[in-house]
């Protein structure tokens, strides 16, 4: 994995065969990045699992093959124990074109990938429920002075 920081990004490569959302993770915590915005993620994924939510939860399906990641989009979020959180969604499309989406579970990246992240200046992004029995929800906050 490649990585480069400025004040308000993140730019990373990550390489064949790399469990992408734990090394994300990773990265973000020698970082100590807790709220974050993807703004371009592009590359392959292989061996990956999305899934739609529906009323009773997630459907979720597995796709072995490589497939070619059209776009990554997301946020990076504070749990209330203070853990980061990734909520990611992808569009990917296999050898027959087709474009497949939803919340990306997991995925092992195949040739590369590349993820561009902004960190927003003044705000934190929080993952809390908010009504009881719900699953928490994003919840961004100004920073005090901001």
């Amino acid at each position: 994995m490649d990585m480069a920081c400025s004040l308000h990004c993140i730019a990373l490569r990550f390489d064949d065969g790399v469990d992408l959302l734990p090394s994300l993770k990773d990265a973000l915590a020698c970082r100590e990045v807790t709220s974050a915005v993807a703004l371009s993620g592009i590359g392959m994924l292989r061996n990956f699992e999305i899934g739609w939510h529906g009323p009773d939860g997630y459907l979720k399906k597995v796709f072995e093959q490589p497939h070619e990641l059209l776009s990554f989009s997301g946020t990076v979020n504070r749990k209330p124990d203070g853990a980061v959180f990734i909520h990611p969604h992808v569009c990917l499309s296999g050898v027959d074109y087709a474009a497949r989406g939803g919340h990306l579970f997991r995925g092992e990246v195949h040739n590369t990938f590349e993820l561009v992240l902004y960190l927003p200046e003044g705000m934190t992004f929080h993952r809390t429920t908010i009504r009881e029995g719900e699953p928490a929800r994003f919840v961004p906050e100004a920073k005090a002075g901001h």
